[in-house]
């Protein structure tokens, strides 16, 4: 919902790259290095390679020795494939270690260890399918290790898996995460875990099992768009009871909460989940009391990475003040911390400096900028995610657009796609093109998979009302929100809410 409020798409790629040891401790079932034994005669020069190969920073010459060693399929194969997979991984050599890995997840079956490298692999190199097939084997075969899965590696595949539009698979690994009794941390992903398993189970007909589970979603940007479609139409009394009038019972338990992880753990992961929320709440003064001075002290580059999403709420909260110095002056100092081409989230960062340069009136220094985030994308594609891009291209659509250059600007249709028709009605209006936005929209509202999008396009919405460049982007939404075609195919699958995703004003006031 922060993306309805705004008009703008926030790029958090959610990509890392993966190193070269990847699992982390916990996962300690593979087989021991006596399974080198097998290889008969070779066996003690190949562990030796091995030895050589996995001392950090790996080396591939001796893993690839220890392979042409091992032609036959079995457990060393497979030992030294594992290997291979997080060294080749560490080199930047994604296509090869996915391959490695897939040949050790065969040879060596009923191990965790593999399966979770191959996890990771495929997730951050957006191929969240295979990736969420992996750990649903995973959950099967080793629960306990399953459950030590961190919430950001969760976050991100189930992330990824949305984008996708596939909901078969995310509300299948909802369901397998929440049969174990994996738990995150931040109530926002426990929302999303919930309202995935929820979606699953009311799509196979299952309405007594998804209310069971209306209770323990207490985010209350998740109950909304569930109030807004006619897909959970039967829950609607349960959720308006659980959480009151206009969601206004879970407000305050959900602020308090996010503040309380924030200041016990005093860490940036908890920072930006407590910016969620309040961006959500729509406390900007708070993000700005509590959250902006985060990014005004020392920071450590390495520990302190996860203020790079906490960013856009502080940016966000910033552009509401009308305080559009402050969030270029904001950027520039984490770009400098985290500079473009380093990290892969620093696309973030760059991503979202030039939405904030184009909304302040600097069109020619938004497409510089937005370029410049572009050609490193797509360096690094393995670890960007599709949606990613496609917003990278709205925006420089966008720019394009006002810089006279409507042609180059349509390009963005094809790679935008017709998997995201909410992302190219954005474009159409843009484009100064309503009637082509509201047919994407229509149509958006046909496919189950963008449904939701298209309802919430039209729902009430708290838009930022001192946009200079944006601004006539955000009244044609506005119109369009409000066009009599489109709320009649809206009616058919959805309705319009009469308020506003936001917390009761006087919560901003009273400490929590």
């Amino acid at each position: 919902m922060t993306m309805q409020k705004y008009g703008l798409a926030l790029l958090l790629l959610a990509g890392q790259p993966v190193g070269a040891q990847p699992v982390p401790g916990f996962f300690s079932d593979l087989p021991p290095y006596d399974v080198l034994l097998e290889s008969g005669d070779a066996a003690s020069q190949i562990a030796t390679l091995m030895g050589e190969g996995v001392q950090p920073p790996c080396t591939l010459a001796p893993l690839d020795k220890a392979l042409a060693l091992t032609p036959s399929p079995g457990r060393p194969r497979g030992l030294i494939q594992y290997a291979r997979a997080g060294c080749l991984s560490d080199k930047a050599q994604q296509p090869a270690a996915r391959a490695a890995i897939d040949e050790s997840v065969r040879l060596l079956p009923g191990y965790g260890a593999p399966l979770a490298l191959a996890f990771m692999l495929y997730s951050f190199s957006d191929r969240p399918g295979p990736a969420a097939d992996y750990l649903v084997r995973l959950i099967e075969i080793n629960p306990d290790a399953a459950l030590q899965v961190d919430d950001y590696s969760v976050s991100n595949l189930m992330s990824r898996l949305s984008d996708a539009n596939d909901r078969r698979r995310l509300a299948r690994l909802s369901e397998k995460l929440l049969e174990i009794g994996w738990m995150s941390d931040d109530l926002a992903q426990r929302a999303t875990l919930a309202t995935a398993v929820i979606e699953g189970r009311m799509d196979a007909g299952d309405v007594a099992g998804a209310r069971a589970l209306v209770e323990t979603v207490a985010v209350p940007g998740k109950l909304y768009t569930m109030l807004s479609d006619r897909r959970y139409e039967a829950l609607w009394p349960d959720i308006e009871r659980w959480a009151g009038p206009q969601l206004g019972r879970l407000w305050q338990p959900y602020l308090r909460a996010a503040e309380g992880r924030w200041r016990a753990s005093n860490n940036a992961d908890a920072a930006k989940d407590y910016g969620d929320a309040l961006l959500d709440a729509g406390h900007y003064d708070a993000i700005l009391r509590d959250l902006l001075p985060l990014t005004q002290r020392k920071i450590d580059p390495k520990d302190d990475d996860g203020l790079i999403f906490l960013v856009p709420s502080i940016a966000a909260a910033l552009a509401r003040a009308d305080r559009w110095d402050d969030i270029e002056a904001l950027y520039q100092r984490m770009l400098a911390i985290w500079p473009l081409g380093g990290e892969t989230n620093a696309l973030n960062l760059s991503g979202n400096r030039a939405v904030y340069l184009f909304r302040a009136g600097k069109a020619d220094a938004a497409r510089q900028e937005i370029d410049r985030t572009i050609v490193e994308a797509l360096r690094r594609r393995e670890e960007v995610g599709a949606g990613a891009l496609a917003a990278m291209a709205l925006h420089r659509a966008c720019i394009l657009q006002k810089l006279g250059e409507t042609e180059e600007a349509l390009k963005a249709r094809d790679i935008i796609g017709p998997s995201r028709r909410v992302m190219i009605a954005d474009l159409m209006l843009c484009l100064d093109r309503p009637n082509d936005a509201r047919d994407a929209l229509i149509m958006a509202l046909e496919d189950p998979a963008q449904r939701a999008s298209a309802i919430n396009f039209v729902q009430p919405g708290d838009f930022s009302p001192n946009d200079g460049m944006a601004g006539r982007t955000i009244r044609a939404r506005q119109a369009l929100a409000r066009d009599p075609a489109l709320l009649r195919e809206v009616a058919k699958y959805g309705r319009v809410l009469d308020f506003e995703l936001k917390a009761p004003p006087e919560l901003e006031k009273v400490p929590l």
